[in-house]
């Protein structure tokens, strides 16, 4: 946060990958199918903590003179940080998001999580309803997004084996029901 602006912070993010990425590139390394996906953090001291900055990156990114970069960086939609980071919604990524944005974003993971902060990975089963609409709801906006092509869980914090299970299976659910909703 003390580094300079938010400008040259990008910048400087920017410059670093790219310089990664030629490394990589002149090292031979095959880069085709390579996704680099930047994550929101909630909170006032990230570079990448709301919708705004999230839309600002987008278009730095779609304007930066290195192709590599063009190319592989985008970023990772986690469903808890950008509700608790701005209340972004599914209907907010559908309806309002820039295309250069929504082309951007690579990778998905949910987690369940309290409204009021992101303490621990609670089971998806046992989260209250109106939460779990709203996680299908987003699974409906990410299918709708032709960079993704999986939705992880993440369950590094939670709080039993049992809740990772449950997770799963829940989420199987979901997506079988909108398999069957998108296919009438």
């Amino acid at each position: 946060a003390h580094q300079g602006s938010e400008d040259d912070l990008m910048e400087t993010v920017l410059e670093r990958l790219s310089i990664a990425m030629n490394d990589l590139s002149v090292d031979g390394s095959d880069l085709s199918g390579l996704r680099l996906a930047l994550e929101l953090e909630p909170g006032p001291i990230y570079l990448l903590r709301n919708q705004e900055t999230l839309e600002k990156l987008a278009a730095k990114i779609d304007s930066y003179d290195c192709q590599l970069v063009r190319s592989y960086v985008g970023f990772n939609l986690d469903v808890a940080h950008w509700w608790l980071a701005d209340k972004i919604t599914a209907k907010w990524l559908d309806e309002d998001a820039s295309e250069q944005l929504r082309s951007r974003i690579y990778h998905s993971h949910i987690s369940g999580h309290s409204h009021r902060g992101h303490f621990g990975d609670y089971s998806l089963a046992r989260i209250p309803s109106g939460q779990a609409v709203d996680f299908r709801g987003w699974l409906r906006a990410i299918t709708r997004l032709s960079t993704v092509d999986h939705v992880s869980l993440e369950y590094e914090a939670a709080p039993s084996q049992r809740d990772v299970v449950e997770s799963v299976q829940a989420l199987n659910r979901w997506l079988r029901r909108l398999e069957k909703e998108t296919s009438t």
